[in-house]
């Protein structure tokens, strides 16, 4: 039914007919699901299609249509395309529709979400393995500062021999601390501490490495499909052949005019920012007109799980859908459940 009512919509809107409720286009679907909710005068075409949805709660058509973006981001609500050329039925919604508000507006329920950090970059807690040779300096390090005093403590009670090769061995330990320092922070990262990090405008992977982590040591890497702009090809590598990584976006000349128009973007029209995830260690361009306060996971589609960049209006309540990327799914589990939560499809303002 989810293929037919795709085919039935695309048919319907190139169709030029006279209006009789804002909601014909919903109306004219009743006869292809098996619930028919009535007809009502002032529901618009969105909310006509949403109370339609919840009537045939077992296809999901909203939540569906939720997790899709289509490539022009002010496309009406009953554009069913998608940037990654995904059809309706191709994804599985992680969420339920549980009511309709006002100005097109959903309530949202079992989303998991996560806040974007656009002050500063907070410090990252990274987790690696656990070897001798690791565990062996943390040891040595934690070892300096009682060997110092006891060697002076024993060079004044008179114990000179025994004074001197204390305190020998712990600045033999101090000279070794740099090769020591460098065994406990280096090496492959199990996991990270999980934030989103928002950056307006194009950064390089080694300047966010070094701001984030201190120092530049290749962990950070481009995403390979999760927006868009992202761009990604076969690595070369001798362990990885044929394996697919992710490329700079900026490498793309069409990538790179967008990137240098929004230098000159006003608040309007459409900006770039950078997306860093810590826990995955990846790193996203997008483009949006508002930059998004939250990531609001919704659904699953092509081994990767769709969330939703949204913006928030304090007026109203309300997070507005700004654009839609894909992560990993382990963020997703690493997001939190949050309670119901209002929804717009529609972003506020319109590229000038």
């Amino acid at each position: 039914s989810l293929e037919l009512i795709a085919t039935a919509v695309k048919c319907l809107q190139r169709r030029h007919t006279t209006e009789y409720l804002q909601g014909d286009l919903s109306y004219s679907l009743m006869g292809l699901l098996r619930q028919r909710p009535d007809a009502r005068k002032g529901d618009s075409g969105f909310q006509a299609f949403a109370r339609l949805s919840l009537a045939n709660d077992s296809n999901m058509l909203l939540e569906r249509l939720i997790c899709l973006f289509p490539p022009d981001p002010y496309a009406p609500w009953y554009s069913f395309e998608d940037q990654w050329d995904a059809s309706l039925w191709d994804g599985y919604p992680r969420i339920q529709v549980c009511g309709i508000g006002d100005d097109d507006t959903v309530i949202l329920d079992g989303a998991r979400a996560a806040t974007i950090h656009w002050k500063s970059f907070k410090k990252v807690m990274l987790r690696g393995n656990r070897t001798v040779i690791r565990h062996i300096a943390v040891i040595a390090l934690t070892m300096v500062a009682p060997l110092i005093i006891s060697g002076i403590l024993l060079l004044a009670s008179g114990a000179h021999v025994v004074g001197a090769v204390v305190l020998t061995f712990a600045l033999i330990i101090l000279l070794l601390s740099p090769w020591l320092i460098n065994r406990i922070y280096l090496g492959k990262v199990l996991s990270a501490q999980p934030y989103f990090f928002g950056i307006e405008g194009y950064v390089h992977l080694h300047t966010i490495e070094k701001k984030l982590l201190g120092v530049n040591l290749n962990r950070l890497s481009w995403s390979t499909t999760a927006s868009p702009l992202s761009k990604h090809n076969l690595s070369n590598r001798a362990h990885f052949k044929k394996h697919c990584e992710g490329q700079d976006p900026k490498s793309d000349p069409g990538v790179n005019a967008r990137i240098q128009k929004a230098l000159q973007s006003t608040a309007s029209q459409e900006k770039i920012f950078t997306l860093v995830d810590t826990y995955t260690m990846t790193v996203t361009l997008f483009a949006t007109v508002r930059p998004p306060v939250a990531v609001l996971a919704c659904g699953k589609e092509g081994g990767m799980q769709r969330a939703l960049l949204c913006s928030y209006d304090w007026t109203n309540n309300t997070l507005y859908r700004e654009t839609v990327i894909r992560i990993e799914t382990p963020a997703y589990w690493k997001m939190s459940p949050i309670r119901r939560v209002r929804l717009g499809l529609q972003t506020r303002t319109k590229v000038g």
